[in-house]
C-alpha cells in the first residue's frame, strides 16, 4: 500500500465484483453521517456503499463542533465529501462495513523515520504547517523545518491545498503520536 495523502486516491473499479475480499482496502467518497445508527455512509462507487462505525473513523480522540441542531465529532464532518481510505471489516448485500482506523494504523505502520512522503497542506499557523500525510494520518512541520531560509510569514509561503514532499523526523511510538515532519 502507497501511502499518500486522502485527495490523490482514485476510486477502485468495483463493478462487476461479487465479493469484496474481507481486509481489502478501498476507496471512496463519504457521503453523510447518519446519526441514528451512528455511522458514516461511503459511495465506493457502481451501487456499492459501506458504512464505516463512528468508533472506526479515526484513531484520534475527537473533538466536536457545532453543525445546525447537532454535534458531529471533527474527525467525521472534516470528511464528509471526500475521498478516504478504509478496511473491509465485513461483507454484505451491496453494502461492506468498513474501518477507517485499521487503514490509519495500517498507514502509520508502514511509515519510517527519514522517508519521503507526499503530503497536502491542511492548516497554515504562524508556527507551522499541519499536513495531510496520507490515510487520515496528520503531522505537523514546525515553522524552522519549513525552508533553509528563515520564514517570516507561512502564509506567503504555503496555502491549504499545496502538495509538498516532506521527511518524516519522528512517527512516535503509537499511532496517537504526533508525527513530525520536515520540509527542508
Amino acid at each position: 500500500m502507497k501511502i499518500k495523502p486522502e485527495a490523490l486516491y482514485t476510486p477502485k473499479n468495483l463493478d462487476g465484483v461479487e465479493i469484496i475480499p474481507f481486509e481489502t482496502e478501498v476507496v471512496g467518497t463519504a457521503v453523510r453521517f447518519d446519526s441514528k445508527r451512528h455511522v458514516v455512509v461511503v459511495d465506493l462507487g457502481y451501487g456499492w456503499y459501506g458504512t464505516i462505525p463512528e468508533h472506526q473513523v479515526s484513531v484520534y480522540n475527537f473533538t466536536y463542533s457545532k453543525h445546525g441542531n447537532s454535534t458531529i465529532p471533527h474527525q467525521i464532518s472534516s470528511i464528509i465529501g471526500k475521498q478516504i481510505c478504509a478496511i473491509v471489516v465485513e461483507v454484505g448485500e451491496n453494502n461492506l462495513k468498513l474501518s477507517r482506523r485499521l487503514s490509519m494504523i495500517k498507514a502509520w505502520e508502514m511509515l519510517k523515520e527519514d522517508e519521503v512522503v507526499n503530503a497536502t497542506v491542511t492548516n497554515t499557523i504562524k508556527h507551522g504547517i499541519f499536513l495531510d500525510i496520507g490515510n487520515g494520518l496528520t503531522s505537523y512541520n514546525s515553522r524552522k523545518d519549513c525552508s533553509t531560509v528563515l520564514i517570516s510569514d507561512i502564509d506567503l509561503w504555503y496555502n491549504v491545498g499545496d502538495c509538498i514532499m516532506v521527511k518524516i523526523i519522528d512517527k512516535g511510538d503509537d499511532v496517537n503520536s504526533k508525527i513530525s515532519t520536515s520540509h527542508k
